[in-house]
């Protein structure tokens, strides 16, 4: 009876120390515990203080001397194992699961073991025949099912590898883990939408599972989806501080979503791995530019001009950084180097696709407000041989008077361009016979045009009296279903732009509707 009061009393101090981090004070009162009746509790108690202590060896140790004077001890032959695995040493761990089935085979967490020991070793075949073991005996076990899903499209076998793991995920629908690695192996079949579905499940099950919300985030990275991109990153990034690549993709996101001071603080963090990367150094200057910090976007730019001197997306964001620092001259000398656009890096990768799911519609394209004609000879290539054109609309001779509601250009700006530099640029890219160019004030030309038809349009006319006049144009002449796109929708200087748009919406089934497509390019589909 005495010897019993000492074993619960040294118990429960143990636990008492070991819950308090007093490792070796707890191992203490284990240790006599063991030496009085070496219970499996005991030992696994003392074996999980030695794995505390960064001292796994001393566990597998203590779990050989009990199989020695124990043989027949299928409990310590299954610890040893599971420690083997645990640490990396998964031939060890094959023998042992090995030794517990052959003293009790019908123990489905030892088939577990021997399999998961095959998948280590990427001995396939042996690990799903292992697992079907397990499954055999235990039909709902989950973890089983996942390794032989692993097995299976390790084998080249991916749809009964779905199957699997989504019987899995059926059987345990609020394990996070099972949902992100069906969304996982959904993705590596190119099944986005499902994908992101149940990466969307597992952050349902489990709100602060990095793994899903990191590649659920790539996945809204890539369609563009900024806001939410962001928001998802972040959750994996509080989890992963230190995975460079998860943190530039934040950084792209923050970008994207035009929380320019926030991509800017990552982009800081990330130079040191990315310092060479000219296509890291170009999104680091961006957000520079778009946080006002003019000066530092300037030297990122020189750096990446150092690595690549005609790189035209570092040209184009320090033509930027010239202009909204009203070096103009500057502006123009780098911008004679470019295609002649000043739509940022990756606005085409954006609106290239709508204009491509535009043109099945009736009608032609039209862009109004031009400058040097670079984004016209991009539309002009996507309409090759579809026997559309392009309306391209502007004065080829600056900008008109602006209004009260304008607040940032004047009169003449973008003047340094006309229409014979802009035919001559067609000319040369070889699209001239699909761009149908208007010149002169929209009051004027765009009355002229008639009863045009349009599937897509392109709004680029900054000041409120310019953009009113293209919407009201354009407006009950477009395709259902065609995009209207309006670039410099709420940036900073163009607030005309947006208050023309918001009043001629106020009142139109498409105003719910209008969207942020990238940064300051806004859109609707015709309804």
């Amino acid at each position: 009876m005495e010897e019993t009061t000492d074993i619960r009393t040294d118990w429960d101090e143990g636990e008492r120390r070991f819950a308090a981090g007093d490792l070796a004070g707890a191992l203490e009162c284990y240790a006599r515990i063991v030496e009085r009746q070496p219970t499996i509790e005991a030992l696994q108690r003392v074996a999980s203080i030695y794995v505390a202590s960064g001292n796994p060896d001393a566990a597998m140790q203590l779990w050989q001397q009990v199989l020695a004077a124990q043989p027949a001890s299928a409990q310590a032959a299954f610890e040893l194992g599971r420690l083997r695995l645990e640490h990396n040493l998964p031939t060890a761990a094959a023998a042992s699961f090995k030794h517990v089935l052959q003293l009790a085979p019908d123990l489905a967490e030892a088939h577990y073991g021997l399999a998961t020991a095959y998948a280590q070793q990427n001995r396939w075949e042996r690990a799903e025949a292992s697992a079907r073991n397990a499954l055999a005996i235990d039909p709902g076990y989950t973890d089983a099912m996942m390794v032989l899903s692993h097995a299976q499209r390790h084998q080249g076998r991916a749809d009964d590898a779905v199957a699997t793991l989504r019987a899995a995920a059926d059987a345990a629908p609020a394990r996070a883990d099972i949902r992100s690695d069906l969304g996982q192996l959904l993705l590596s079949t190119g099944d986005e939408e499902s994908a992101a579905a149940e990466f969307a499940a597992a952050l349902g099950a489990d709100p602060g599972h990095a793994g899903a919300a990191y590649r659920l985030g790539a996945i809204r990275l890539r369609q563009s989806l900024f806001d939410e991109a962001a928001e998802l990153l972040l959750t994996a990034h509080r989890s992963r501080p230190d995975d460079v690549e998860g943190r530039r993709r934040l950084a792209q996101a923050l970008l994207g979503a035009e929380r320019y001071s926030e991509a800017v603080e990552h982009y800081r963090a990330l130079d040191e791995f990315f310092g060479r990367d000219v296509d890291a150094l170009t999104e680091f200057a961006t957000a520079l530019t778009g946080a006002q910090e003019y000066e530092e976007a300037e030297e990122v730019c020189e750096r990446g001009l150092r690595i690549d001197p005609n790189n035209a997306a570092v040209t184009r964001v320090k033509g930027q950084v010239y202009f909204y620092t009203a070096r103009y001259a500057a502006t123009e000398a780098l911008f004679q180097r470019l295609p002649g656009s000043l739509l940022p890096p990756g606005y085409f990768d954006s609106l290239l696709p709508l204009l491509r799911a535009s043109i099945g519609l009736p009608g032609d394209l039209i862009e109004c407000g031009v400058y040097k004609g670079g984004a016209t000879v991009e539309f002009a290539r996507v309409i090759e041989g579809t026997g559309k054109v392009i309306h391209a609309c502007d004065t080829y001779a600056g900008m008109p008077d602006p209004t009260e509601h304008d607040n940032y250009h004047r009169k003449g700006d973008f003047a340094d361009t006309s229409l014979v530099s802009c035919t001559t640029r067609w000319e040369v890219e070889g699209v001239r016979d699909r761009i149908v160019p208007h010149k002169g004030l929209f009051q004027d030309t765009l009355p002229s045009m008639g009863d045009n038809r349009y599937c897509f349009a392109f709004l680029d006319s900054d000041f409120y009296v310019s953009q009113m006049q293209a919407i009201e144009h354009v407006y009950p002449r477009m395709a259902k279903g065609g995009w209207v796109i309006v670039d410099d929708y709420g940036w900073k200087h163009c607030d005309g732009c947006k208050v023309a748009l918001d009043e001629f919406l106020a009142d139109k089934p498409e105003r719910d509707h209008f969207k942020c497509i990238l940064g300051a390019l806004w859109g609707f589909k015709k309804m």
